[in-house]
């Protein structure tokens, strides 16, 4: 689920949920397809920061969070990647990669 937050033209506001995302663009030009043309003024989406404790999900021999996949490539050492992007460290600058591009990948 994504949340936008919308400001109209007239002035009016309101927040918007997306239930099934398909992306940035194709979400943000449906939600404008509900208005008529030009009444959405702006638009922004709102992305809650990560967690203290970042809440990984073990899928087989694959630890998931949103859109972040990590995996141990030997002890201490480990591998996130995300849409985009992806990095090699310990468990802090894995920790460090995820909350920097938690935008990117929830």
């Amino acid at each position: 689920m994504h949340i936008h937050d919308l400001t109209f033209t007239d002035g009016k506001r309101c927040r918007c949920l997306v239930m099934e995302p398909e992306g940035e663009l194709i979400d943000q030009a449906g939600i404008r397809s509900i208005f008529r043309d030009g009444y959405v003024a702006s638009m922004s989406r709102i992305v809650q920061p990560p967690p203290d404790k970042l809440p990984w999900r073990r899928d087989g021999s694959i630890w998931r969070i949103g859109l972040f996949e990590l995996a141990r490539l030997e002890a201490g050492k480990f591998r996130v990647t995300w849409p985009g992007g992806s990095t090699e460290g310990g468990k802090d600058e894995v920790s460090a990669a995820v909350r920097e591009n938690w935008r990117l990948g929830c």
